[in-house]
């Protein structure tokens, strides 16, 4: 795996999924150890190796030593080019730390958010709309980008108190999961999976609503 990372040098790519991309420091991690890379603490090598601590736990962005670092559990995906475009997802919010974004919304009212009937549906349909815009063939997209946009703003007035909350999420985690699909696009060289392994999670009628934050990504 670090040798397979340091061959496809992630850094170097990333300005081809987001102009002027300012890439921080990143690590990936297992159950004993962390491979640190980019960071100060390297004193120039490409790589360190340190023991795992509490500190890396998940896939996020943490600040270790004071230093904005990705971070990605090797544990958690078998398949290399899931985890290189993951981590080009949240080395993407290490950009967004380094260029003062300050819009996260605020989790505790996505605890509270309602389970509506109505916004429900609409949202569902929302979600069918858009994956028609992306996927299918011969469609009027401009008819369906209004569509979407309309059944967007009746369900924005119906749920007014959590509009904030979804269109933050959507602020925050969708170009950052743009820059995943481009940077799997990128590493398995194959747009048109790629776009369907993203586009139909817009088709998943459960998580549209059990899983609230995912689904605004």
């Amino acid at each position: 795996l670090l040798e397979k990372l340091l061959k496809e040098d992630i850094l170097t790519r990333l300005p081809l999924y987001w102009d002027d991309f300012k890439s921080t420091a990143f690590a990936i991690f297992n159950e004993k150890d962390v491979i640190l890379f980019n960071h100060p603490k390297c004193n120039g090598e490409p790589y360190m190796k340190l023991d795992k601590d509490e500190q890396f736990h998940g896939c996020t962005l943490i600040l270790y030593e004071d230093i904005p670092t990705a971070i990605v559990d090797t544990t958690l995906y078998e398949d290399f080019n899931e985890l290189y475009s993951l981590l080009a997802h949240e080395l993407f919010h290490g950009h967004q730390f380094l260029n003062d974004e300050c819009r996260f919304p605020d989790e505790m009212v996505g605890l509270k958010y309602p389970n509506d009937l109505i916004n429900v549906q609409l949202r569902i349909l929302e979600r069918q709309t858009l994956s028609k815009v992306l996927t299918e063939t011969f469609v009027n997209s401009e008819q369906f980008i209004n569509q979407f946009i309309s059944i967007r703003e009746a369900r924005m007035k119906h749920i007014s108190k959590y509009v904030e909350y979804e269109c933050w999420i959507e602020t925050i985690e969708g170009p950052a999961h743009y820059v995943e699909f481009k940077a799997l696009e990128d590493i398995k060289k194959d747009s048109e999976n790629s776009l369907l392994k993203f586009s139909n999670m817009l088709l998943d009628e459960v998580s549209s609503h059990t899983d609230i934050r995912r689904s605004c990504y």
